[in-house]
């Protein structure tokens, strides 16, 4: 597993929260198709269908640890940065949500997804700034900051962003 710096995850942290540039998201790797995933003993990540990304050539791709994101369901496109690089999102996944409104239901999800990952950044950020090692306060103390995980099975799915 690669690992950042708390000098780089601070910086992504600090570009997450001011959004992408054109630059940022013009190149970008992008992923359809997707969903976020909480999964026991990880952060949220993003599955879902990649193409462009420079390293992997699977079409199906597990994100490092999402920091942000924004998403128009109306135009079906948005960003999402990760510890490691930018993503431009397309279709959201159409997972069946048991609801009389089930986009109602996608958003409060997705809006749920975006207070954990507010909570985590702060996290972080404190945790990096009092000089002691980033480690989400929902996660175990072994959960550092680690891009590109390893391809070890991970835990159970916990909560499923949809």
């Amino acid at each position: 597993m690669r690992h950042m710096s708390c000098e780089d995850l601070l910086s992504a942290i600090e570009q997450t929260e001011a959004g992408p540039s054109s630059g940022d998201i013009d190149g970008a790797p992008m992923i359809d198709n997707w969903f976020l995933v909480w999964r026991d003993g990880d952060a949220i990540r993003a599955d879902g269908d990649v193409s462009g990304h420079p390293e992997i050539s699977d079409p199906w791709v597990t994100t490092s640890p999402v920091l942000g994101f924004q998403y128009d369901f109306d135009l079906e496109a948005g960003w999402l940065r990760t510890m490691s690089r930018w993503y431009r999102l397309a279709r959201l996944r159409a997972v069946p949500v048991a609801s009389p409104d089930p986009q109602a239901k996608r958003r409060e999800a997705l809006d749920a997804a975006q207070e954990l990952l507010t909570r985590h950044r702060e996290a972080w950020r404190d945790q990096i700034v009092s000089g002691g090692r980033p480690v989400a306060t929902d996660l175990p103390e072994t959960n550092t900051a680690g891009v590109d995980g390893s391809n070890e099975p991970l835990g159970p799915v916990t909560g499923l962003f949809i």
